[in-house]
């Protein structure tokens, strides 16, 4: 169970990582707006076993579109272009492969 965590963990920095990078280089700074006042980001992970994916939920706005950044990992955006959710598939596998890269 620690090993999963690990990975877990592991896959969300990477994946965030990635997920910054992405928007630095595709986005305008202009268009990257910051939580409102007294509203706190928020970060919900789950993990499924059956399908071995880890699902890290950074807002409660609903996704409008997905975007696949690499094989198995893929972020959702919101309608205003805003990370919303990241999915990465195969994340037992994937997760040390990503961190190696990073």
């Amino acid at each position: 169970m620690s090993t999963v965590i690990f990975l877990i963990t592991t896959t969300a920095v990477v994946a965030i990582t990635c997920l910054v990078l992405w928007r630095i280089e595709s986005h305008d700074r202009k268009s990257a707006t910051p939580a409102k006042s007294g509203q706190a980001p928020s970060l919900n992970v789950k993990y499924f076993s059956d399908t071995d994916t880890a699902f890290l939920q950074l807002s409660t706005q609903p996704a409008v579109q997905a975007r696949q950044l690499y094989e198995n990992l893929t972020v959702d955006l919101d309608a205003a272009g805003q990370i919303v959710a990241v999915t990465v598939e195969h994340v037992t596998n994937k997760g040390a492969e990503y961190a190696r890269q990073y």
